[in-house]
């Protein structure tokens, strides 16, 4: 559906970067008490988390004491070195899963609230549907846990993505408030629930030895998708005067880590990556 923009406002791409519809200077107190939750709070916090239960001698919480431990101590930090996993074909399905997930979240993140103004929705509502969103994330981040542990972090983060890709269609075509309310609550569930699992997937598929950089170097996929989609998508609104283009790239791209997900199926985890 294609919506003509109706009022002058700022070019989008300049408008993002100086900070949304408020500009940076209005976001900014916020963004300082977030930053200083995080060094009063998390990082404190952060320090008394321990590697894994081995390492003090204990089990996973729901593992039999009398059960067989099948994670040892060594197998508990076994794994992959940094070298070997840029080697692999897994890692880079990985990272670019992460892109464009990354790139399709942060995409809809941005433009979703000025989309439903667009055509006519208030502006109070708008920021509901963001609301509902992150509201909805966290019933998605407490249920993938559960489902995952079943049916596999990989499994699950393919089923995450099939919904997530559903919601945005859902957006393609909303037009009443109702309808994306409906996709609002979709994509909160399945975004919640895969942003939870890269990290487990990451585990699975290179081990837990040198996780951290193994890990981090695939978030720089993230960075990049979470970076890019807003601009993308705002640059093609200054061109066209509508936001049509921007989604349908944005299902386009969310499409296409469900099948890089099911081509990562295929590979068995850490115990097999030397022979990939």
């Amino acid at each position: 559906m294609v919506y003509q923009k109706e009022r002058s406002s700022p070019q989008h791409y300049s408008y993002w970067l100086r900070g949304g519809r408020n500009g940076l200077g209005a976001s900014s107190p916020a963004f300082f008490v977030l930053g200083l939750a995080t060094l009063v709070i998390i990082i404190p916090l952060a320090q008394f988390m321990k590697y894994s239960p081995q390492r003090i001698g204990l089990k996973p919480y729901g593992e039999s004491e009398t059960a067989e431990d099948a994670q040892s101590p060594a197998s508990a930090t076994g794994g992959l070195s940094f070298a070997q996993s840029i080697k692999t074909g897994h890692f880079w399905l990985f990272g670019l899963i992460l892109f464009c997930f990354f790139f399709s979240l942060q995409l809809i993140v941005a433009h979703i609230a000025p989309q439903a103004t667009d055509i006519g929705i208030s502006a109070a509502t708008a920021a509901g549907i963001i609301a509902v969103i992150a509201g909805t994330g966290i019933i998605g981040k407490l249920l993938i846990g559960p489902i995952a542990d079943k049916i596999g972090y990989r499994l699950s983060l393919s089923i995450c993505l099939v919904g997530f890709t559903i919601a945005l269609l859902g957006f393609l075509f909303a037009e009443g408030i109702w309808m994306f309310y409906l996709f609002a609550v979709i994509f909160g569930i399945t975004y919640g629930g895969a942003i939870t699992l890269p990290a487990a997937v990451a585990a699975e598929l290179f081990g837990l030895k040198n996780l951290g950089v193994i890990y981090g170097a695939a978030m720089i996929f993230s960075a990049l998708g979470m970076t890019l989609g807003p601009i993308i998508a705002g640059s093609i609104f200054d061109m066209t005067g509508n936001y049509s283009l921007a989604f349908l790239i944005c299902v386009i791209i969310s499409a296409l880590s469900i099948l890089l997900s099911l081509l990562l199926l295929r590979y068995k985890g850490k115990e097999k990556t030397h022979n990939l």
